[in-house]
């Protein structure tokens, strides 16, 4: 009989999926890479999902549409904005198709909106770790994903249902497989990544193409194969991207109009022209009839003329560029580095390919901001996170080499520079807001110059090296911290801040007062909330905290090799970590109830439907269609939350959409399908236009129909209520004879 042989000393590996396990079973065997990855999962859920449930709907334009599209599959497929159908939401599906599965199966609340949301920022911070950290080193990923976990906007953008926390998800897609294929130069790489971009324009379309110019030049230009293969690459890849990009829209205008919704926010009823108009050039140009059109801004849009300062600007840097002068420095040294010379052939390195890619991204975005005369919302701004967080990651560790290796040489001298100069951006920042001014700016200038002066102390100390490492790891890591500390208090004021406006969500900290920056949450009158909202926005963000600070304590503790002296470390941070725990719930308890929730909401009314009118308009209009016709989604939107029953918004979302005529208007009341007609001077944009039908419609309404009495549809008076009395509102009844 044959013999076996076995080789001494080897044992069979065992399955890698069990290796998670293993290292959460022996968190000593942990690098302190992956803690930190720990820590920011930590971090960004309890940032993103602590009190989630207090925002209520957030956009209630988005979430009545989630609501309609939940009680049919037309009204899914068409992301239509009312349960009746009659006009859709100005954007693509594809970010509320992913809010009405949630809804669907957790169930229709405010919660279960904002839940993917969120789920989508943590998985963006962790998706740029990864990118960054597989090409520049896990300390560059970390420092990334904290910097852009940590930026005021995305911190917003991931507590709301506005589609940019997706649409930064895909994109990182986008990024991973663009990068995937400069460096392989295989066709699936660039095919998947035209499928991601497809799918990004059916999440905001053209938007999602600003960067397609620049992540094209990076495949012609980086590319291994030969330019031809690389040319034929991108043909077959622009073709998967336009059938991809393209097919809703041609379904959706192939279904014959009296058959199909309006399509919200055009000018025919098309898709196409939505895309080329109101979400397209108009954006850009404030053409007639777009967001913004004649250059206005709103308090929630970018202030200023359009030029190159504009991100610049004290009221406009702070949503997103805290960073911005460290960003511009590491971005010097990293093309030092990685870009030595002008044959590309030399120099394809996937660390030139990666700075060409976020470069790039940064560039397009920021110019379109910066020059664009349509309104530029400040969320949008978001978009410009994710490159700044990645080429900061990268280029902090950049100016740390060299400011340790080229002790010689002038250029190590830039990370003191550029950190001083970051600080005192910053302070420039904070001059708009008098409350954060008298009370960080002494202490950034502070730690600033403390870190800098140990970052020069250890550049000129050269008899003794041991003092020198320790002079300037103090100093950056000083330094370091207080470059993230305005951006980390911008966003955990956020969890506690009062919104001017929770449909354009801004992270500028809004109105202050003498007794600090931090707001009561409790002020909207908000519908009831799953019973499991509290163990997920509550229990599970700060277990995931406590968590990751246990495992970081195991973890410092396996460093010493005598049993009680791990014993005394675990145990003295089990007391640190319960007092900081206690110290915390009472922050958080104080900062809650520390101002009168009825005080706040006299300061910053929010319009909510009056209980009495809806039971008016449902005790005498059993059997009509529309429960009742407004102006615009502003007014429709809290009536179909309220009620679930269909709500004509006759204009669309800016009150100025063809969608109806005076004579279909009058033709649905002889058909028996509306009889009431709420009219509001106070339609939330001054846009009810005669052209496009809506002033029309109400001017023979407030003609021809009966005013209905304020006393049997108002719980106030105009003597009473001066918020009711702002509104304006005139109801009339249009019953047919």
């Amino acid at each position: 009989m044959a013999s076996v042989k076995t080789v001494p000393g080897k044992t069979p590996p065992k399955a890698a999926s069990h290796r998670l396990f293993r290292l959460l079973r022996k968190p000593g065997r942990l690098s302190w890479p992956q803690v930190g990855l720990f820590g920011l999962i930590a971090l960004t859920g309890w940032l993103y999902l602590f009190r989630l449930e207090e925002l209520g709907y957030s956009n209630e334009y988005y979430a009545s549409a989630v609501k309609s599209m939940l009680g049919s599959w037309s009204n899914f497929f068409m992301a239509a904005f009312d349960p009746a159908g009659f006009i859709t939401v100005d954007k693509p599906p594809v970010f509320l198709w992913v809010q009405a599965v949630f809804a669907w199966f957790l169930g229709f609340s405010g919660l279960s909106l904002l839940i993917p949301q969120a789920l989508a920022g943590m998985l963006s911070v962790v998706l740029l770790y990864h990118l960054v950290g597989r090409v520049f080193g896990p300390a560059a990923g970390l420092l990334a994903g904290l910097s852009l976990g940590l930026t005021p906007i995305f911190v917003i953008i991931s507590r709301h249902n506005n589609p940019e926390s997706l649409l930064i998800l895909v994109m990182l897609g986008m990024a991973w497989a663009l990068t995937k294929a400069v460096e392989g130069g295989r066709l699936p790489w660039i095919l998947a990544f035209a499928g991601l971009a497809g799918v990004a324009f059916n999440l905001k379309m053209l938007q999602a193409f600003v960067v397609l110019p620049a992540f094209y030049l990076v495949y012609l230009l980086m590319g291994p194969s030969y330019w031809l293969k690389r040319v034929t690459h991108l043909a077959l890849a622009t073709l998967l991207l336009f059938i991809i990009s393209l097919a809703w829209a041609l379904l959706v205008d192939n279904v014959p109009a009296g058959q199909r919704p309006f399509i919200g926010g055009s000018t025919n009823n098309t898709v196409l022209n939505l895309i080329l108009g109101y979400n397209g050039l108009g954006r850009v140009e404030g053409s007639e009839g777009s967001p913004g059109s004649g250059g206005s801004f709103s308090i929630v849009s970018l202030a200023g003329q359009a030029g190159p300062l504009r991100l610049f600007m004290d009221y406009v840097a702070g949503e997103v560029n805290w960073l911005a002068p460290l960003v511009l420095a590491g971005l010097l040294v990293l093309a030092r580095q990685h870009f030595k010379g002008f044959k590309l052939a030399k120099i394809k390195t996937p660390a030139l390919a990666a700075l060409l890619v976020w470069t790039g991204w940064l560039v397009s975005f920021g110019l379109v901001f910066s020059f664009s005369r349509g309104t530029i919302h400040s969320y949008y701004l978001v978009m410009l996170a994710p490159p700044l967080a990645a080429l900061f990651g990268a280029g902090l560790v950049a100016l740390w080499q060299t400011y340790r290796r080229e002790s010689g040489n002038w250029s190590g001298w830039v990370l003191p520079v550029a950190l001083l100069v970051n600080a005192t951006y910053q302070v420039y920042i904070l001059q708009a807001y008098p409350v954060w001014n008298a009370r960080f700016s002494p202490l950034v200038l502070v730690a600033s110059l403390v870190g800098v002066a140990c970052l020069v102390a250890g550049r000129l100390w050269h008899t003794r090296p041991a003092l020198k490492l320790r002079s300037s790891r103090v100093g950056i890591g000083l330094a370091f911290s207080q470059q993230l500390l305005l951006p980390a208090a911008w966003s955990i004021n956020q969890l506690y801040i009062t919104p001017f406006n929770p449909t354009l969500p801004s992270a500028r900290p809004g109105m202050e007062t003498a007794t600090g920056t931090l707001g009561n949450r409790y002020i909207w009158e908000n519908p009831a909330q799953p019973a499991w909202s509290g163990l997920v926005t509550v229990i599970l963000p700060l277990g995931l905290i406590l968590a990751v600070a246990l495992l970081a304590l195991l973890k410092f503790s396996a460093r010493f090799d005598r049993p009680n002296i791990r014993r005394d470390i675990r145990l003295a941070g089990l007391v640190v970590l319960v007092v900081c725990g206690l110290l915390g719930f009472a922050a958080n308890q104080a900062w809650s109830t520390g101002r009168g929730a009825a005080a706040t909401a006299a300061a910053n009314p929010v319009s909510r439907p009056d209980p009495k009118l809806i039971q008016y308009l449902q005790a005498n209009n059993p059997a009509q269609a529309f429960l009742a016709a407004v102006t615009n989604t502003t007014l429709a939107a809290p009536l179909i939350l309220e009620t679930g029953q269909p709500v004509l918004a006759i204009g669309g979302y800016m009150g100025i959409d063809p969608a109806l005529s005076p004579e279909q208007a009058r033709n649905m009341v002889k058909e028996g399908r509306l009889r009431f007609f709420l009219v509001s001077q106070n339609n939330g944009f001054g846009n009810v236009s005669s052209e496009a039908g809506t002033g029309a419609i109400f001017n023979w309404a407030s003609r021809d129909c009966q005013q209905i009495d304020p006393a049997l549809w108002q719980s106030f008076t105009s003597n009473a209520s001066p918020a009711h009395t702002s509104l304006q509102e005139q109801l009339f009844d249009c019953r047919a004879p």
